[in-house]
């Protein structure tokens, strides 16, 4: 739907304030929606995310963005551990990813 050239088009010539009570209405129908769906669906294919570790020869990190479930998911493959992050970019606060003393950590804003 928001990919349509003629929602856009008509999304944006409302005012602000309806744009924005537009997205609050869609984002509530988004989680209801969220709450009757089975988890795998809210999140990435696993034995994928396997293939692609074991495809790109056990890389250390992945990093992705939302599937509903952020966090960083820890793998042990081939003898590699491997972690997937994924960014929290759907919820009250986005996320981000920190370097720091050799390790990486998630942030919430």
């Amino acid at each position: 739907m928001v990919r349509s050239d003629n929602w856009k088009k008509e999304f944006l010539n409302q005012e602000v304030y309806k744009r924005l009570e537009i997205c609050k209405d869609l984002r509530m129908k988004s989680s209801e929606a969220q709450k009757n769906k089975d988890t795998s669906l809210m999140d990435v294919n696993e034995s994928e995310v396997k293939k692609l570790f074991k495809d790109l020869d056990f890389p250390p990190i992945m990093i992705h963005g939302h599937t509903h479930r952020p966090k960083m998911h820890k793998y042990l493959l081939d003898n590699n551990i491997c972690n997937r992050w994924v960014l929290n970019d759907w919820y009250d606060s986005g996320s981000y990813l920190v370097w720091k003393d050799d390790k990486l950590y998630s942030k919430t804003l």
